[in-house]
C-alpha cells in the first residue's frame, strides 16, 4: 500500500503525523497482512501487544511509519456507567485504579505509538450506553494528554437521526481528539441512511477521526472532514475467501458469483502489489489479472490490493484540497464511477448478469436512486 498523502503540519500539533492518513486497522488474527503489504505502508493501527518488526523500520522518507495503539476493548467488554473503559489491573503507580491517572499513565507511558486509542469498551445504543459515554465525557474532561484519542466504539443503532443528535450533543464539549471506531462485527455502514448519518456526525463534531472502516467509507468520511481513518483488514470476513476486489474506477467491491464474472473483462490491475506480481511472473504483461485476485485462496493478496486502491484514491482526495474542495471531488469521482458502471454493462452486454451502481455510491455521488 502506498503512503497515503502526510502534508506537514507543524510538529507540535496533537496527531500531526498521522492527519490526512489512510492507515491499516490490524487485529491479532490479521497480523499476518503486513507480509503482503508494501514496506512503504501509510502507517498501521495496532493492538496491545509487541509491535511488528516491519512497522519498526524507517519508510522511504527516512521517519518511522505513522503508529497508533488501539486496546480494542469493544472487542471482548461492553461500556458501563461503572466502567467505559477497561484498563489493566492496578499497579503500583495507581493503586486504586483511579481511571483518570490510569487515562495519564497510558498517555505518558514511553512507546513507538503516535497515537493511543482509550480502551473504551462498546457502546451500545441504549440507556447503558448513553450512560457509560455520559461517565467517559467527565472522566476527559479537562485531560490534558499528548497522545490520547477517546474512542468511540459504536454498536448497531447509533448511525441513526436519533443517534448522531445524541453523540453530538454528548461529545461537544470534549477537547480531546476523538475518533468513531465502526467494528466490522458491531457496528459497520451498511445503508445510505447510515452513512448519511455518519456524516451528520463528522459535520457536528468537526475533527473527529473514523477507525475500522471499510474503505469506501472511510473514503468518505475522509471527504467529509475526518482527520484521519483507519480500514479494517477483515471487513466482511477473517476466512479464506476473498473479500471482494476494489476496482479503483468502478468504486464497488467486487464479491459474489453475479460480481465476479465481470472480472475477467476487467483486464488487469496495476496497483503496486499487483505490478510486483507481475514482475515476480515475468509473464512479459503488466499487472495482475483482477480474476486472479478473485480466485479462492487469494484472500490476503486481495486485502493488500484493496488497502493499496483506497490509499491512492485518498492521495487523489486530499492532495492539496481542503474540506469543501475534497467533498465536491468526491462527489465528481463517485459520478465518474456511476458513469463507468454504466459503460463497463453496454460493453459486457447481455451475456453477463447485470452489475450496476449500488444505492450507497449513488448516494455518493448525488445521483438520483434508480
Amino acid at each position: 500500500m502506498p503512503p497515503s498523502p502526510a502534508p506537514q503540519p507543524r510538529s507540535s500539533e496533537p496527531l500531526a503525523r498521522v492527519q490526512d492518513r489512510v492507515l491499516l486497522h490490524l487485529r491479532r488474527s490479521t497480523l499476518t497482512l503486513l507480509e503482503h503489504v508494501p514496506a512503504n505502508a501509510a502507517g498501521a493501527v495496532l493492538p496491545a501487544g509487541e509491535v511488528p518488526l516491519q512497522h519498526r523500520r524507517t519508510v522511504g522518507s527516512g521517519r518511522p511509519a505513522p503508529l497508533v495503539l488501539d486496546p480494542a476493548r469493544y472487542r471482548t467488554d461492553t461500556a458501563t456507567p461503572q466502567a467505559p473503559f477497561r484498563f489493566p489491573p492496578a499497579n503500583l503507580c495507581n493503586p486504586d485504579g483511579d481511571p483518570g491517572r490510569a487515562l495519564k499513565q497510558l498517555d505518558r507511558c514511553p512507546s513507538p505509538f503516535d497515537a493511543l486509542l482509550t480502551p473504551t469498551g462498546l457502546l451500545a445504543s441504549d440507556r447503558t450506553g448513553i450512560q457509560a459515554l455520559l461517565e467517559a465525557v467527565r472522566l476527559v474532561q479537562g485531560l490534558r494528554t499528548r497522545r490520547l484519542v477517546l474512542a468511540l466504539p459504536l454498536g448497531p443503532g447509533w448511525l441513526t437521526r436519533t443517534g448522531t443528535q445524541v453523540l453530538a450533543a454528548l461529545l461537544a464539549p470534549v477537547s480531546l481528539p476523538k475518533a468513531l471506531v465502526l467494528d466490522g462485527e458491531h457496528g459497520p455502514v451498511g445503508s445510505v441512511e447510515e452513512l448519511r448519518a455518519l456524516r451528520c456526525v463528522l459535520t457536528e463534531l468537526p475533527g473527529t477521526a473514523v477507525l475500522g472502516a471499510t474503505g469506501l467509507t472511510a473514503l468518505d468520511a475522509l471527504a467529509h472532514g475526518a482527520p484521519f481513518v483507519s480500514v479494517d483488514a477483515a471487513p466482511r470476513s477473517e476466512g479464506p475467501s476473498p473479500p471482494g476486489v476494489l476496482h479503483h474506477r468502478l468504486l464497488t467491491y467486487l464479491a459474489g458469483p453475479a460480481a465476479t464474472a465481470h472480472l475477467q473483462g476487467l483486464g488487469r490491475c496495476c496497483c503496486e502489489p499487483c505490478l510486483q506480481w507481475g514482475e515476480e511472473r515475468a509473464h512479459g504483461r503488466v499487472g495482475r489479472p483482477y480474476a486472479v485476485l478473485g480466485q479462492d485462496g487469494n484472500a490476503e493478496a486481495a486485502h493488500a490490493h484493496n488497502l493499496t486502491v483506497v490509499s491512492d484514491l485518498a492521495r487523489k482526495l486530499t492532495r492539496g484540497a481542503v474540506r469543501g474542495d475534497r467533498t465536491k471531488l468526491w462527489r465528481r469521482m463517485c459520478t465518474d464511477a456511476v458513469r463507468e458502471h454504466d459503460w463497463h454493462r453496454d460493453a459486457a452486454g447481455p451475456a453477463l448478469p447485470s452489475l450496476g451502481p449500488s444505492e450507497e455510491l449513488l448516494f455518493r455521488a448525488d445521483h438520483p436512486a434508480r
